[in-house]
């Protein structure tokens, strides 16, 4: 993250939403670990549709003046389409995988993916909205990827272990 926004900071421009992204992984962050035994208990489908609608309520009071001085018949196939894309795509079927993961592997093997967001970022920044990339960006995912890898390795050497202690401690006659 503070690759990407070093240029920016450098150059005098605003970084605010680079620190809103900043802020919102740290919540995800905190959602995915807090959510983990709910998820467990009661399956990431559950899950979702429980956080959507506590999140639907809590932006009810921002929203409704905003949504108001909407003209929606403007919008047109493209406005309805990145609505549904922003909604049902990215939200609910991205949220609903993700608490299958975690689920399924753990936050420990799946945490680490949440790195690859501001890499991603850049990507489609790059194709959809002409950002370019230098040395510094590419540096900076580098070590990012290596980060990723270093963590997923780490957190699979940890199972292996864990499960290794396991057995042969269940192994061991008792004295």
């Amino acid at each position: 993250m503070a690759v990407y926004v070093s240029e920016k900071i450098r150059d005098g421009r605003p970084a605010k939403g680079d620190l809103i992204c900043l802020i919102a992984a740290i919540s995800f962050a905190i959602y995915t670990l807090a959510t983990r035994p709910i998820v467990q208990r009661h399956g990431s489908l559950m899950v979702t549709a429980w956080s959507c609608l506590i999140g639907f309520v809590a932006i009810i009071p921002f929203a409704i003046a905003p949504m108001r001085a909407q003209d929606w018949g403007s919008l047109g196939a493209r406005g309805w389409g990145a609505i549904l894309y922003s909604s049902a795509i990215s939200m609910l079927l991205a949220y609903t995988i993700w608490g299958w993961a975690i689920e399924r592997t753990g936050v420990g093997r799946t945490a680490p993916f949440l790195y690859l967001i501001p890499i991603l970022t850049g990507v489609m920044s790059y194709f959809f909205l002409g950002e370019s990339f230098n040395a510094i960006k590419l540096t900076g995912a580098a070590f990012v990827f290596a980060g990723v890898i270093v963590a997923r390795t780490g957190a699979r050497n940890a199972t292996r272990v864990a499960r290794e202690t396991r057995e042969a401690t269940t192994l061991q006659p008792e004295t």
